[in-house]
């Protein structure tokens, strides 16, 4: 019997196959796709947290007087001392570059 001659059956089975074939390699992906960014949420989450130690607080004087400052932009009256606007930490090379991994490479993570 050749292929042509195949029993509907045989086809069927054959493109069970091959979607469960496809199934298994966009899921394959998707998890991939899912250990990368979890990799970077893990890396951004380290450099931010970083950034706020003491070690690094006590050298880096910038970020110590961002801490400070006052920034109108900021709700009022401020739930907290030690605040600074999201838009400094997000603007810091290290941070732009792990965003910039992600796969919508728009420089932003995406929600987790």
């Amino acid at each position: 019997m050749s292929e042509d001659q195949l029993p509907p059956e045989a086809d069927t089975e054959q493109l069970s196959e091959l979607q469960l074939q496809q199934q298994e390699q966009a899921a394959a992906a998707e998890e991939e796709h899912h250990q990368h960014n979890g990799a970077l949420f893990d890396r951004l989450r380290n450099q931010v947290a970083f950034y706020f130690s003491l070690h690094n607080l006590a050298r880096d004087k910038y970020l110590r007087n961002m801490l400070t400052a006052e920034h109108p932009e900021m709700p009022s009256p401020r739930p907290a001392l030690l605040m600074c606007p999201v838009g400094v930490v997000t603007n810091f090379p290290k941070v732009r570059d792990i965003c910039a991994q992600f796969s919508g490479g728009e420089g932003q993570p995406p929600e987790p």
